[in-house]
């Protein structure tokens, strides 16, 4: 399989276009031997930046990302503990936490988080996410059935097997990146691809912990989300590249976000020189990427 040409999905709305992934494949060399990912997200573009004799390490407060690195990326093969459709009352059936939904379908995801691997889980977050309306992780569309859900998490099942055993030494932290002490590390490359805010919080903290709750998560396997606004955003950013040392920073930012990409930058120049940027329409948007030398 060309991973360049088939980065991993997710489903959620807003996650990277490809050829923005391309670029950021493109941007970090094929020598580069260590990179920091602050944020794991969507996981899109890491999949493609994963190669051997390279160390990629990240944090992310999701149990949903722990069963994606542990239970899929680092496996040679798949786990498979469901083997037909049944229903139990659980977390999505008592809570409704999408709102309305069929009581069939809360039986079934209830089932499938109280039977599976943790590579199961991940097929079962796809589903659950990509049966929202628009990804979103808000209401509950209305075509969302028992049997429309087994079928996705079938897809993804299949799907999911072309990212098994994926190359090089991926270290993951369930945990939030500003708990780090990372005084005595260095990197080649540190990867930044930040919470967008459109209006006055970030799109999907928020609702992480009830997609989480679906899959099977316990109240003591969540570490606690941080929900970024639009006026703690550079303050954040600020002390996250402070807190790493690198050569290089790749960062992924769009367009019709607060703060502004003007802004943005010129908080970056803080910390050295825009050697690329790129920019990409992708729908009624243009997500950009630059490459910056940092100042020694």
């Amino acid at each position: 399989m060309d991973r360049e040409l088939k980065p991993w999905t997710m489903g959620f709305m807003g996650a990277l276009p490809n050829d923005i992934c391309r670029w950021i494949n493109s941007a970090i060399p094929e020598n580069v031997t260590s990179v920091c990912v602050p944020f794991l997200g969507s996981a899109k573009a890491m999949s493609l930046f994963v190669k051997p004799n390279r160390t990629v390490e990240t944090w992310d407060t999701q149990f949903l990302l722990k069963c994606l690195v542990d239970g899929v990326w680092k496996q040679k093969e798949a786990c498979i503990q469901i083997g037909a459709p049944k229903l139990q009352k659980g977390y999505m059936f008592n809570e409704r936490p999408f709102g309305e939904m069929p009581d069939r379908a809360a039986g079934l995801i209830d089932y499938i988080a109280a039977h599976s691997s943790l590579y199961e889980k991940v097929a079962l977050a796809t589903a659950v996410i990509r049966h929202t309306v628009r990804g979103r992780l808000g209401e509950w569309a209305k075509s969302g059935t028992a049997e429309s859900i087994w079928a996705s998490y079938q897809r993804r099942i299949e799907y999911q097997k072309d990212f098994l055993d994926l190359p090089g030494n991926l270290v993951f932290h369930e945990d939030n990146f500003y708990d780090a002490d990372l005084v005595d590390k260095h990197y080649d490359y540190m990867y930044i691809d930040p919470p967008k805010i459109v209006t006055n919080t970030d799109a999907y903290s928020g609702t992480f912990a009830r997609l989480n709750f679906a899959i099977g998560a316990t109240p003591e396997e969540l570490v606690s989300f941080d929900r970024w606004t639009r006026y703690d955003y550079i303050g954040r950013m600020r002390k996250m590249i402070e807190g790493v040392s690198s050569d290089y920073i790749v960062f992924i930012y769009t367009s019709d976000v607060r703060p502004n990409l003007q802004e943005l930058q010129s908080m970056l120049r803080d910390y050295g020189e825009i050697q690329e940027e790129v920019r990409i329409k992708h729908g009624g948007r243009v997500d950009y990427g630059m490459h910056i030398e940092r100042h020694h």
